[in-house]
């Protein structure tokens, strides 16, 4: 009788352990047919993209024809010649430029293509776009199964996509004490670049866990308190995986409820679109993830919006670009050959914002990030050197981040009391003006303030004796003036400053002279603003 029993129950296992695979094979299935429809729905899609664009783009290349035949031909000629030069002078620089060779190399081979054909540039921004979207739907995944876990601890334990491009898991950036980002990053390349977090404004403490249940993927600290929770229209969830395009998935069977895609943070991938109602928010300074200053924004109304934040609160000030597309804007699209570009609700593009020379991801690691200062930057970084590099700006907007802002509240581009210029690596660098000094030397943006003891205004004569000025050439701190003269000489708007307690800079321009208090904002360097600043202070 006892032998009879342990027979059934091995052979009740033993239908359990079949009926499970079948069930496996049965999902597996169902995930290869949902992949052909989508496959068919969008290849029907990108034929009829294609044949919008190439009349739109004929057309326009027609037009533009009759009116700049000569200055394309001055153009293509100058870019030719640029090209030389540049690769000529790049034989004898160190393996950091390898990335800049490649690129203008990449540029002659392409450059006779795209000449030859007006339509070709705009086809193959959807095509590869378009073919990309097929591509995670088709290949292999590393499934992450029901109940797996990784720790925040120094073991590094993570999960990766199936050619290891990608890897999710926690980070540690500034010591253990400093607590862990959950996070993808670039696996393959020294640096394990970041590109997505879930928790940047709260840290995760050592030990603390993520864990994929039936029903929840959640983030909890080491007392089971939830630090992060991934919000999920449904249960019973079958499995999670991370692709080789860096996008994390939650699953039901072959039904996405849940995309890293869907949540940026401050960068994104090619593949990736940005709808109406999503943003991206620049960390505070490059080691700190938490929300910084400035904010990309694809409004519900159309309009692509960079922004200046109300830091900490999480609002904004002012916009300092836009794509002007109100009413017509409907997805930002970054491709797999590293275009970037608005579309309306039927996918013809409306404006083109970043480009990278029709670079392939093939060969390039791409990503485009709004930085720490505000401005958005495409970067590539070569997939197969065997030698640590450093990221490439391929491309970034606004062309000038100093001059751009200028706002009634907020400390403008850099912080208060600071000004900003622009270098020949068109980054911007904030600087105190001599006798102030940094705020926070690890936050670049956070201004300045007086290294010396004020002027007072208590004692005889104002101790104006005590004080003089150091000229700023070019330099302006707009919207902070609280007198204005008109027909005066630069010793005359100096002398009254200086007798001014209150006052702590004077511009002094064109015969009018400006008295401003401090903390001064929006402060730049820059030949056009013309002028002179006077900073008063400095002990004489």
């Amino acid at each position: 009788m006892e032998e009879e029993k342990e027979a059934k129950t091995k052979e009740d296992s033993k239908n359990k352990e079949n009926n499970e695979i079948e069930e496996k094979i049965l999902r597996e299935i169902l995930l290869k047919k949902r992949i052909k429809v989508v496959m068919k729905q969008r290849m029907k899609k990108m034929k009829e993209v294609d044949s919008q664009m190439s009349q739109a783009v004929i057309q326009e290349t027609k037009e533009e024809d009759t009116q700049n035949k000569q200055a394309e031909v001055d153009v293509t000629k100058t870019i030719a010649e640029d090209t030389i030069d540049e690769v000529e002078g790049s034989k004898n620089k160190n393996l950091e430029t390898d990335l800049e060779i490649y690129v203008e190399n990449n540029n002659k081979h392409n450059s006779s293509t795209i000449m030859a054909s007006p339509t070709t540039t705009p086809l193959l921004i959807f095509c590869n776009f378009l073919l990309l979207l097929l591509l995670p739907l088709s290949s292999s995944t590393n499934i992450i199964t029901i109940g797996s876990s990784l720790l925040a601890n120094n073991n590094n334990s993570y999960w990766t996509s199936p050619s290891g491009d990608f890897a999710f898991g926690f980070q540690n950036i500034n010591g253990p004490a400093a607590g862990y980002l959950l996070s993808i990053w670039f696996n393959k390349i020294p640096h394990k670049t970041i590109v997505w977090s879930a928790n940047p404004q709260t840290p995760a403490p050592e030990g603390s866990k993520i864990e994929l249940t039936n029903h929840t993927f959640q983030l909890t600290n080491p007392n089971g308190s939830q630090i992060w929770l991934a919000e999920l229209a449904g249960n019973n969830l079958s499995h999670a995986a991370i692709l080789d395009s860096g996008n994390f998935l939650i699953l039901i069977d072959s039904t996405t409820l849940w995309q890293s895609f869907d949540h940026p943070t401050d960068t994104i991938l090619p593949s990736q679109t940005l709808s109406q109602g999503t943003r991206l928010v620049a960390r505070l300074f490059d080691t700190n993830f938490s929300n910084g200053r400035f904010q990309l924004d694809m409004q519900t109304d159309g309009n692509l919006v960079l922004y200046t934040r109300r830091y900490p609160m999480d609002d904004v000030y002012s916009a300092y670009w836009s794509s002007n597309s109100v009413g017509s804007g409907f997805q930002l699209i970054y491709s797999q050959t590293g275009y970037i570009y608005l579309t309306d609700r039927n996918g013809k593009v409306l404006n083109l914002f970043l480009s990278s020379n029709n670079i392939n991801s093939t060969h390039l690691y791409l990503r485009t990030i709004l930085d720490y200062d505000g401005v958005l930057r495409q970067y590539g970084y070569p997939k197969s050197t065997g030698q640590t590099m450093n990221w490439r700006v391929l491309s970034f907007i606004p062309s000038d981040i100093c001059t751009s802002i200028i706002q009634e509240n907020g400390p403008g581009a850099c912080g208060y009391n600071s000004f900003c210029s622009v270098g020949v690596d068109r980054r911007p660098k904030c600087e105190c003006p001599d006798g102030y000094k940094a705020f926070d030397v690890n936050d670049p943006l956070s201004g300045c303030k007086p290294d010396f003891v004020k002027q007072d205004c208590e004692a005889e004569g104002g101790e104006s004796y005590k004080f003089g000025f150091v000229d700023l050439v070019n330099t302006d701190w707009p919207l902070n003036d609280y007198e204005f003269y008109i027909r005066v000489t630069e010793d005359w708007c100096r002398e009254v400053c200086l007798s001014d307690c209150y006052c702590d800079v004077a511009i002094y321009r064109d015969g009018s002279c400006w008295k401003k208090r401090s903390p001064v904002s929006n402060g730049r360097a820059n030949p056009s603003v013309g002028g002179k600043a006077l900073d008063h202070g400095i002990l004489a």
